[in-house]
């Protein structure tokens, strides 16, 4: 396992994280690129904070608000509902977070025989259709949406999916945590008949 990150002279992470050396020519890929990455994009500590809501957060709603009080039945099934689409809304966030979004090598020059590519003068590279640089991240990468504070990185062909798994996990447990503390009264409401 790597942690991709751009440690400073005094070993401190740079807020901006990912940056990457520029490759010349046809200059092979490094040999750590077949071993499992994790990238922290350069607001990873806005990332603690979203994993910490996402955690603490359920953890409330589901482990005090909602506490066994023996009943069983309704109430226990939407806790176990509820904190499975909590758990699995904490790992999507931690799948498009550490997940590659699908940065490109820079190239100080289009590689032999390549047709299509283009000088981004931001990026200080060459880059083929289809590759954007991200101001924010300051790398090139593949298949751009968006770039995501909150996971603290850029959202792109290579972490979209978990990205999609995190917006739908979320909202879905939270109106469920709603709609169970609804029922089971824990507003001083009235309890959902059994």
């Amino acid at each position: 396992l790597v942690v991709v990150a751009d440690c400073g002279e005094r070993g401190r992470v740079f807020p901006r994280a990912m940056h990457h050396r520029v490759r010349r020519g046809d200059e092979a890929e490094a040999p750590l690129s077949s071993l499992r990455r994790v990238f922290l994009g350069p607001y990873w500590r806005y990332l603690l904070v979203s994993f910490a809501v996402l955690t603490t957060i359920p953890l409330g709603v589901y482990g005090v608000v909602l506490a066994d009080d023996g009943a069983g039945g309704a109430v226990a099934a939407l806790r176990g509902v509820g904190a499975s689409l909590a758990a699995g809304s904490v790992l999507a966030l931690l799948c498009a977070a550490g997940a590659d979004p699908g940065i490109h090598p820079r190239h100080a020059a289009p590689p032999a025989g390549s047709v299509g590519w283009t000088w981004s003068e931001a990026a200080h590279s060459y880059r083929p259709a289809g590759v954007v640089f991200c101001s924010h991240a300051h790398v090139l990468v593949e298949g751009y949406d968006h770039f995501c504070p909150w996971c603290g990185t850029v959202i792109a062909a290579g972490n979209y999916n978990a990205f999609v798994g995190l917006t739908t996990l979320t909202p879905a447990a939270c109106a469920l945590g709603v709609a169970a503390m609804g029922g089971a009264g824990a507003y001083g409401g009235p309890a959902a008949p059994a």
